[in-house]
């Protein structure tokens, strides 16, 4: 419940850092389909698995794992025995992943529909009827001020969500567990590179995308989706200023 309120608090008094978050995350998510399916080792399900786990994994501690699980599997000379410690438990945790994660596409085209129907009838009313009345602009403003509000629900449906922080990181941590073991087993001593612990989750990270906390390493990509945030938020309420 603090969770939520904490989110909501943050979409309605920092709208712009909203939508950017939500617009880094999904690209981090870009990014690493890409990665995974440029590894020649994987079959196109492990592909498919792969991206899953490791978009997960992008939520904690502000994606420093997402290497540690990639960069053996793209490195030739250690990818054979990196693969082969993924081969059980790869596929379960990508599974339950996507049960676990709820996208919403319905509720939130229905979100959309029902806000601007109010304005459409509103409009029909007085196109029917002939009149204008005094106080048509300010509703008609006081609606579209909140217009980002469709990009919002839009963002979030495709980011899509946990049921709690936590959820994913239960699932996570008996997956990085079963690849160590994996490891282990195969010969590779305690201490590797890429060994993955996950620490205990923070305030704004574990399947939270409405912030980001660490914004550092932005690339122009990320400063130009800033840019349309921006102008996505502003010209909205530019416009209902100008027709209030």
């Amino acid at each position: 419940m603090r969770n939520w309120t904490a989110v909501i608090s943050h979409l309605l008094v920092n709208p712009i850092d909203f939508l950017w978050s939500l617009c880094l995350k999904l690209d981090a998510g870009y990014k690493i389909k890409r990665r995974c399916d440029k590894i020649a080792i994987l079959s196109s399900d492990e592909k498919k698995n792969l991206s899953a786990v490791a978009f997960a994994l992008d939520d904690v501690e502000d994606g420093l794992h997402v290497n540690s699980l990639l960069q053996p599997l793209e490195d030739k000379s250690v990818c054979d025995i990196h693969h082969r410690a993924l081969t059980h438990s790869l596929s379960p945790a990508a599974r339950d992943l996507a049960d676990a994660r709820k996208h919403n596409k319905l509720h939130s085209t229905l979100a959309i529909l029902i806000y601007g129907k109010e304005v459409f009838e509103t409009l029909i009313d007085a196109r029917l009827n002939g009149t204008f009345p005094y106080h048509m602009a300010h509703t008609l403003a006081l609606r579209q001020i909140y217009y980002w509000l469709f990009l919002a629900v839009i963002l979030s449906s495709a980011a899509g969500s946990f049921t709690n922080q936590w959820t994913s990181l239960a699932i996570l941590n008996r997956f990085v567990t079963e690849r160590h073991t994996a490891l282990q087993k195969l010969g590779v001593q305690d201490g590797y590179p890429s060994l993955i612990v996950l620490e205990p989750l923070k305030p704004w990270n574990g399947g939270n995308y409405s912030w980001r906390h660490c914004k550092s390493g932005v690339s122009k990509r990320g400063w130009f989706m800033l840019f349309l945030v921006i102008m996505a938020v502003t010209l909205p309420v530019v416009s209902a200023f100008l027709l209030s």
